[in-house]
């Protein structure tokens, strides 16, 4: 089969004759919740609105419905295709129902949403992936975004609750599309005029207005030649199994044709004359009906090869007529967003217009006052949601005030004006203080937008590398960024080990570093690493933060340490002197930069070390 690998889902698009639409985009809801979120997003009742809606557990879409939607000013069409993997319910008519969707719009396809149960998402279901590109081509991931439905209270008020309930195919299946996820609200919990349930639905809206490009039928045609490929080799195998098949056949015949030859003269002649002949005709009434069924199978094959070279031959002819418009589509659709955004920007720029919100940011003399709108606050962070709830409870009416003390006015500027335009203007040495400030703000999708622009572009992290790894390892939600830094280590350790910023390493952080047996590091060089660690820890208001820069071959000298200098130190570095292995120190080494801080080691532990690199020596 071609085409017909795979089931559809719920659709966004644009239909070039029937909609003034600029964009199209698709939607997969998958399992239960799928059309209530298409109501949401029209800001109908959820279980009453343009898309029915059922108490069942299988879908009940079976031929598309088409709605009209506008975001940020730009109408689209939002459709709602069969479920894809409702495996009982897709037959060939629901897949043409959905060819015809995807052939109709004239501008592209937007955005592909999926939306399923977290806790559903079962093996059938990881294999999403795999039934689209096999339907619609591998570039159709670079448009798709997950939404999870029939999520918790909690998990909708906070993305961080839903992450953590995670299991590892979902994250696999995350990581795949680059992290573009939400919540689907739930009218019950948070209604339509809560400030969470309008957060959730802004997130899916920015991710829809925000995404790059259009899946257009030139990429459909892409995945026509592939699977065209695909199927003219299984084709040629057929005919080999054939081929083999027959000469099978050939073979069987033959062997028996000879051992009925010397039956001839052994058996009676009554067995001679009736015997045989029975053979022979079942013989070949066997492979008659053998021949019958294989010419049916080819028949069937090629009716189908015809169906679809009918089907590729129009889509060919209607993208020949659209190549041109579609062009023009997205000149014009990058032209919009930027005045769309510009646009924005100029009534943040306004200052007090219009503004409800006053946030004092900094401390001291350096305090900037911005004045801001609540309702874009709401639509785009969960953390100014909280905070304008918790004024609420206090006050009734009244602008309100919010107070950022620990943020540079310069950065909080910019975050602003990427709350009102979408887009961050930064320098490559500012990225590590937005990264941080993602975090305070919990700006899910920008903490993730900008670690992918270190992994993708990684100079900024050689460069500051313990900066990286130290904000790295401060929190979950910068996992990728965590293990690229692990794994760079095991590879290259001098890039910390022997770091200006070495110091900075959290006591969890080096342990793990300590404890990976494929880190390429010599012992001594680990002795020397955790020795000028313990030392700035111990002592930071004794010692300058370039210790490691004047120390960069050599540990610092202690003849004229006190005992409880060597007690402090030892207290500092209790789990990390049995990691080292210092049986692999050379006896040299071992005399020169380990002997001196024997105090800070158990007696017995150093005896026994000492011993082994005694004998050692003589031997």
């Amino acid at each position: 089969f071609r085409l017909k690998t795979s089931g559809w889902p719920f659709n966004f698009k644009t239909n070039g004759e029937q909609s003034q639409s600029q964009y199209g985009f698709t939607e997969e809801l998958l399992g239960s919740g799928k059309s209530t979120l298409g109501n949401l997003l029209l800001e109908e009742p959820h279980d009453d609105g343009t898309f029915y809606v059922s108490a069942d557990m299988e879908s009940v879409t079976q031929v598309c419905g088409t709605a009209t939607i506008t975001i940020d000013g730009i109408n689209y069409n939002i459709v709602d295709t069969p479920g894809i993997f409702d495996t009982q319910k897709v037959t060939d008519e629901i897949l043409n129902e959905i060819v015809r969707v995807v052939q109709k719009c004239a501008y592209g396809v937007k955005a592909i949403l999926f939306v399923f149960e977290e806790r559903c998402f079962t093996d059938e279901q990881k294999n999403v992936l795999e039934g689209i590109r096999k339907f619609l081509g591998e570039d159709a991931i670079n448009y798709i975004i997950a939404i999870f439905s029939h999520a918790t209270k909690a998990q909708i008020s906070d993305r961080n609750v839903m992450r953590k309930a995670w299991n590892q195919s979902v994250h696999s299946f995350v990581n795949k599309i680059e992290n573009r996820w939400s919540i689907s609200p739930n009218s019950d919990y948070f209604p339509p005029d809560h400030p969470i349930h309008k957060a959730r639905l802004g997130e899916i809206r920015a991710f829809i207005s925000g995404m790059r490009g259009v899946y257009t039928t030139e990429l459909l045609e892409k995945s026509r030649q592939e699977q065209e490929k695909a199927w003219h080799q299984q084709e040629e195998e057929e005919r080999r199994i054939k081929q083999v098949y027959l000469e099978s056949l050939k073979n069987e015949t033959r062997k028996e044709s000879q051992e009925a030859f010397k039956r001839k003269f052994k058996e009676p002649t009554w067995k001679h004359k009736v015997k045989p002949k029975y053979k022979e005709d079942l013989r070949r009434q066997k492979q008659k009906e053998a021949e019958e069924q294989f010419n049916k199978s080819i028949e069937k094959m090629r009716q189908e090869q015809k169906v679809q070279q009918e089907r590729e031959d129009k889509l060919k002819k209607e993208e020949q007529q659209r190549s041109e418009l579609n062009i023009m589509n997205i000149a014009k659709t990058n032209f919009l967003y930027a005045k769309l955004s510009q646009d924005y920007i100029s009534f943040y720029e306004n200052k007090e217009k219009y503004a409800d919100v006053t946030i004092r940011v900094g401390k001291e003399e350096n305090v900037n006052e911005f004045y801001v709108h609540s309702f874009v606050l709401l639509a785009r962070s969960v953390f100014f949601c909280k905070k304008i709830e918790e004024i609420k409870e206090k006050q009734n009416y009244g602008k309100f005030i919010i107070e950022i003390p620990d943020i540079n006015p310069k950065f909080f500027d910019q975050i602003l004006r990427y709350f009102y335009g979408g887009n961050l203007k930064y320098k490559s040495n500012e990225i590590f203080e937005f990264l941080l400030i993602s975090k305070e703000f919990n700006i899910s999708e920008l903490l993730d937008f900008l670690q992918s622009q270190l992994l993708q572009f990684p100079n900024q992290i050689y460069q500051n590398f313990g900066i990286t790894l130290q904000i790295s390892s401060s929190h979950e939600l910068f996992q990728r960024l965590y293990e690229f830094c692990l794994k760079t280590i095991n590879e290259h350790p001098e890039i910390i080990f022997k770091s200006q910023d070495f110091h900075l390493l959290n006591e969890n952080t080096l342990l793990d570093l300590l404890q990976k047996k494929e880190l390429n590091l010599k012992e001594i060089e680990k002795w020397k690493s955790i020795i000028k660690w313990g030392i700035h820890h111990t002592f930071p208001d004794t010692l300058s933060t370039n210790i490691y820069a004047e120390y960069v071959n050599e540990i610092p000298d202690v003849s004229l340490w006190t005992r409880d200098k060597f007690r402090d130190l030892a207290n500092t570095l209790k789990q990390f002197i049995p990691l080292i292995n210092f049986h692999k120190i050379t006896p040299e080494d071992f005399y020169e930069k380990v002997k001196p801080f024997k105090r800070i080691m158990n007696k017995q532990f150093y005896d026994e070390i000492l011993k082994y690199h005694l004998l050692s020596k003589k031997s």
